[in-house]
């Protein structure tokens, strides 16, 4: 009897540890841009007639892709809005080989695990806007014109 118990209550307790053993998301790996993806950003973004320098760094360690777009003058916020979404577009764009990829409402599968730290600056002491992207599919980028460029 008391073998029989046993057995129950150890049945019991494996059906319960394999009912609870896969609960919790599994996090996304990192996949980092390319540095092509990163050349052809920064070559786009210099492109555009308001640009004066542009530029990409990728921080590993704290999941942070910062693109510094320098301007050759002070923009109003509708541009640089347009800027910022930009090259957060572009640099997904160009790392996404299949599937991911940017549109009108969805930023591209690299800032699903990606966040995005974006400035806009005319000189090193004039921050014109900052935006910010948190990693997800429907997070929206918060501007803000605080804070120095160099940050």
């Amino acid at each position: 009897m008391k073998r029989l118990l046993g057995i129950i209550l150890t049945g019991i307790l494996l059906i319960g540890v394999t009912a609870c053993g896969d609960t919790t998301e599994k996090k996304q790996a990192l996949i980092a841009p390319t540095q092509q993806a990163i050349d052809l950003t920064v070559k786009t973004l210099k492109q555009n007639e308001l640009v004066r320098d542009a530029g990409v760094g990728v921080h590993k360690d704290k999941s942070t892709i910062k693109i510094a777009i320098q301007t050759k003058v002070p923009l109003n916020e509708q541009n640089a809005k347009s800027l910022i979404d930009s090259g957060i577009r572009q640099l997904s764009g160009f790392n996404d080989g299949e599937g991911g990829q940017p549109t009108k409402d969805y930023y591209g599968k690299l800032w699903d695990t990606w966040n995005a730290e974006v400035v806009i600056f005319v000189n090193e002491s004039e921050l014109t806007l900052r935006g910010d992207k948190i990693p997800g599919k429907d997070v929206p980028i918060t501007y803000t014109n605080k804070g120095n460029p160099a940050d």
